[in-house]
């Protein structure tokens, strides 16, 4: 169930279509930095930050994605906790970088949606990668 809907989150992201990237996610939702930092989206606001996410993407070239599962913890009997390790490589399907995401997912009548993300350690990886 949470590897077919985080091929559809890769796909979505591929695509660089924020409307298709959204649609993963149920509003408000919570985001999490790595230092512990948070901001609630509503659609509107997501949206805007998704665009910047997608121009940083294509700065750095990423062309495929892949992920694997690290962990499923279940929170309730609508919440789960997962953990995935993403790997952004370039058109030649090199690795560019990999990161840890963890994301609380919510069952609803609409199907699995992503209701907060924390990062892990991708925003210092970023960073680094785009002051190189």
């Amino acid at each position: 169930m949470f590897i077919k809907f985080f091929e559809l989150y890769a796909t979505a992201f591929l695509s660089f279509n924020p409307s298709y990237i959204e649609s993963v996610y149920e509003f408000p939702m919570t985001f999490y930095t790595e230092e512990g930092n948070s901001v609630t989206f509503e659609q509107e606001a997501f949206s805007e930050n998704t665009n910047k996410l997608i121009s940083l993407y294509k700065e750095l070239g990423v062309k495929n994605v892949s992920f694997e599962l690290k962990s499923n913890i279940e929170l309730s009997a609508s919440l789960n906790l997962v953990s995935v390790l993403w790997t952004f490589k370039d058109s030649d399907n090199n690795e560019i970088y990999n990161a840890t995401t963890r994301y609380v997912m919510k069952n609803t009548d609409n199907g699995l949606k992503i209701k907060s993300v924390f990062v892990v350690d991708e925003s210092s990886k970023f960073n680094k990668l785009r002051a190189q």
